[in-house]
Parts: C-alpha cells; structure tokens; sequence
C-alpha cells in the first residue's frame, strides 16, 4: 500500500462514488472514511473543535461531492424525437431554483475559501439553470431559434446557429454544409450522412434539422463558454486553497491509500 496526502484531483472519481461512515478514533479525534474499492481515504479531526456536518459539507465542497444539478438526464433533450413542452421547461426551472436553494442553505465552516467555493458551485448552478431552460424552450415545437441567443456567454462564437436556422429561404444549404463539417471526422462518414440526409425525409424535417442542430452545434458549442469550463485551472487552486486552510485551520488531515496498480 501507498499513502500520500490527497489533492482534489486525485480523489474526485472515488469521492462522487463513495459512501460516509463515521469511526470513532480517540477520545478527542474522530475520523471517518470512504473509497471506491481501489483507493480508501480516511480524514481525521478534533470532535470538540469541529461542527461534523459543517465539516463534512465543506470537504464535499473541496472535492466536488457538492456539485451542480444538471436534472435527471445531463443531455436532456437528446433526440429530435424528444417532445418538449411549455410544462416541461417549467418543472426543469423550478427544479433547478429548489436544488439552488438547498445550495445555498448548505452549512460549512467559518473559512473564507470555503464560501468562495460555495460561491463558485451556486454561480455554475445558477449558469447551469439558465442554459438548461434556454436549450428545452428552444426545443418546444414551433418556437423561434432566437432564443438561443439568450444564452449570452456564447453568443459570439455560437449565435450563428440560431441565425441559420431562423432563415427557411437558406435552411438546405446550411444544413447541407453541417452534414459535411459533422460526418466528415466520424468513424462511419458514408452512414453518418445517410442518417442525417435521411433526417430531410421527414414530414416535420425543418422541426427535425432544427433540434438536431441544437443538440450536436449549439450545445456543443456553448458548453465551451461555461465559467465552469474556462475557469478550470482557477477553481481547481480555489478548492485546492479550501483543502489547504482545512489543514491549517482546522488540523485536519485527509489520506489516501490505494493499492499498488502492478
């Protein structure tokens, strides 16, 4: 076995899939564990100084445990067969502001960057809300692909999908040129484009064209402009920062030990 003090990074595939139980270790310490089958991460911690749920939603917080909700299906919608109505994008939105609020009723300790981090999971909710919402009210029958532009990070860069598809005069050529650009690095570009002319075919083809195009181009697009996605370097040292004061602040020690992978 090997132990090393553990950094966010490593341990954010065993965090979101681990289980939390509490053992009793000292008469002041107290230290619980979790772990995902290959590594095992136990974090100790003076029971008399230390809130334990307020510490174990702000370690949560550091390692991502806390994290954004994104609904029940992350690529919701997902195919052009997919009926989205007025009702659905409502439930998605109130959803979206009862998970925000239990965010941000989310105790943690007294550290700065611990609210700094709370701060950045509610702004990726709040983000993650309004491009979830745009993207269902975009795919209700008959609605107008401007309103993609409401997504305003990725307007720059991505607004010309919803400019192509609001013009019918121009709709083939535009789709026709998309098939190329999509088919041409896939594994398969012959079925690839056999799938996508045949989508041409079908009664409702330009409400077909138009949920294709926003699943597999504008989303895929505007997913890039995310504060989350740029921002990545800088809200790693930000959780990073959070584990660091936990340790100094709170003398607490996180470990992890894996077995050897030979």
């Amino acid at each position: 076995m090997r132990q090393k003090f553990l950094g966010p990074k490593v341990l954010l595939i065993a965090i979101l899939t681990a289980g939390l139980c509490d053992v009793q270790a000292s008469d002041k310490q107290k230290q619980y564990g979790f772990g995902d089958g290959a590594c095992e991460v136990s974090v100790s911690y003076d029971d008399e100084k230390v809130d334990e749920t307020k510490l174990d939603n702000t370690v949560a917080l550091s390692f991502g445990r806390i994290s954004i909700w994104t609904g029940t299906d992350y690529n919701h919608p997902h195919s052009i067969d997919q009926l989205i109505t007025d009702e659905d994008v409502h439930d998605f939105e109130n959803s979206c502001q009862k998970h925000l609020e239990e965010l941000r009723q989310t105790e943690i300790l007294p550290l700065s960057e611990a609210e700094t981090v709370k701060a950045l999971r509610i702004d990726e909710q709040i983000e993650w809300c309004n491009f979830g919402a745009i993207k269902r009210r975009a795919f209700v029958k008959g609605a107008d692909p401007a309103i993609l532009n409401d997504f305003k990070p990725s307007n720059e860069q991505c607004g010309k999908f919803a400019e192509e598809l609001k013009n019918p005069l121009t709709l083939q050529a535009f789709w026709r040129g998309f098939i190329v650009e999509r088919c041409i690095k896939n594994a398969d570009p012959a079925g690839c484009t056999s799938y996508l002319r045949a989508i041409e075919r079908r009664r409702d083809a330009d409400e077909a064209i138009k949920k294709y195009v926003i699943m597999a181009g504008w989303n895929n697009c505007s997913t890039k402009f995310f504060s989350s996605h740029w921002n990545r370097t800088l809200n790693k040292a930000k959780e990073t920062a959070l584990m660091q004061a936990l340790e100094t602040r709170f003398k607490l020690k996180v470990k992890l030990e894996c077995d050897d992978a030979d």
